[in-house]
């Protein structure tokens, strides 16, 4: 059965997004292809950064993030133009062995003018680490339509 993104979403919801580990090595390994900086890479000079030793890249806990949501409900409609990032907030390092999850905070949903049947969602992405802690928040906006395919939804 077909979800539609209209009634599936509403102001004010919440939506939980699971949870994803990040490894010493996947940090290093994102952060050697994509945000070369030494406390992304190196681990002792990383203690003397100002992060106090070996954190994620922003950008890589930005698309953990984007997977974790994406597998969670985002998957479950067209994806109808790239998604808006907005305000985005590193709050806490992100180490290595810490467990990512969060939920997702519907800010507002208005009806597409530009596509019939599609809802704007706009949504604050929030994300904690194991221990229950801020790490970073994202802003949102997507415009989702009904799978391609369905022959019916809800």
């Amino acid at each position: 059965m077909t979800l539609n993104p209209a009634k599936y979403f509403e102001a004010s919801q919440k939506l939980d997004f699971g949870h994803v580990g990040i490894s010493k090595e996947e940090i290093i390994d994102f952060a050697t292809q994509f945000d070369p900086i030494y406390f992304h890479l190196d681990e002792e000079a990383a203690k003397s950064s100002m992060l106090g030793g070996l954190a994620a890249s922003g950008f890589h806990t930005c698309a953990l993030t984007h997977r974790m949501v994406s597998d969670a409900y985002l998957s479950r409609f067209e994806l109808l133009q790239p998604p808006k990032y907005g305000d985005c907030k590193w709050l806490l390092p992100v180490r290595p062995a810490d467990t990512l999850g969060g939920c997702s905070t519907i800010v507002d949903t208005l009806p597409s003018e530009d596509w019939p049947g599609a809802v704007i969602v706009q949504i604050r992405h929030e994300v904690s680490n194991q221990k229950q802690e801020k790490v970073a928040l994202l802003d949102a906006e997507y415009i989702l339509g009904t799978k391609k395919g369905s022959a019916a939804s809800e």
